[in-house]
């Protein structure tokens, strides 16, 4: 049994392998041309057709993830997900703009998922790749950022798994969070890189991750960590941002 998802996890891989069989209109040039070949409008109202077509298996992902958030598991781990909006969207491509990235690397997280787990992060990884070499779907990209950090080392950790089974359709990306990762990523995110990405900030950024690794051992009689206890009690909605 997956220690991340249970018995739910090839639930969870068949919905999101049914709405990546969208395709992109036959018109529409190929999601491996860069982005300076595309106008961004034309590339956001192919996104709302995409969105639009795929309204009630969206449904169905949003009562899976609530049946899955709301059972009892040994492990606590939620799911999370959004459509990424319009300003969010146009903020990535205006910094790519010009670096000659293909569409299908800006626009590879309109559909996010986050899954953040109190499981250590070895059993994390170990889950991921479980999952992702276990099933029928063999286009599953996977790139873990506690192996191969981003250059320069902001602090960002944590695992990419990008659902890339249909070429013509906008790929899906779960992101894989411990709770250590989602208190610091939230954080850096809101706090940090929306007002200033410089070089002295992201040291900060690693500096605060190695602070949290460097937490004393929990003593047998404390039955809540302080990881937990800032993840539930203090920022219990810290996931639906």
């Amino acid at each position: 049994m997956n220690l991340l998802f249970g018995n739910k996890g090839e639930e969870f891989l068949d919905i999101l392998y049914r709405i990546n069989k969208y395709c992109i209109n036959s018109k529409f040039p190929s999601l491996k041309n860069t982005i300076d070949k595309f106008n961004f409008d034309d590339v956001y109202d192919e996104i709302l057709n995409y969105i639009d077509s795929i309204e009630d298996l969206l449904e169905e992902f949003d009562k899976f993830i609530y049946s899955y958030n709301f059972s009892e598991k040994t492990h606590k781990t939620e799911i999370l997900y959004r459509i990424k909006a319009e300003d969010s969207l146009l903020g990535k491509w205006n910094k790519n703009i010009d670096k000659k990235r293909p569409l299908r690397k800006v626009c590879n997280d309109i559909i996010g998922i986050r899954v953040i787990t109190n499981l250590s992060r070895e059993d994390m990884i170990n889950s991921i790749f479980q999952l992702c070499n276990g099933n029928k779907y063999n286009k599953l990209e996977i790139i873990n950022f506690y192996e191969n950090p981003k250059k320069p080392d902001d602090g960002y950790r944590g695992v990419h798994v990008y659902f890339k089974e249909n070429s013509k359709s906008f790929p899906i990306e779960i992101q894989f969070w411990t709770r250590i990762d989602a208190l610091l990523n939230f954080y850096t995110h809101e706090v940090i890189y929306k007002t200033n990405s410089s070089k002295e900030l992201a040291e900060y950024s690693l500096l605060l991750r190695k602070w949290l690794y460097d937490l004393p051992s929990i003593s047998s009689e404390i039955k809540m960590t302080f990881i937990d206890y800032l993840y539930e009690i203090v920022f219990p909605s810290i996931g639906g941002n």
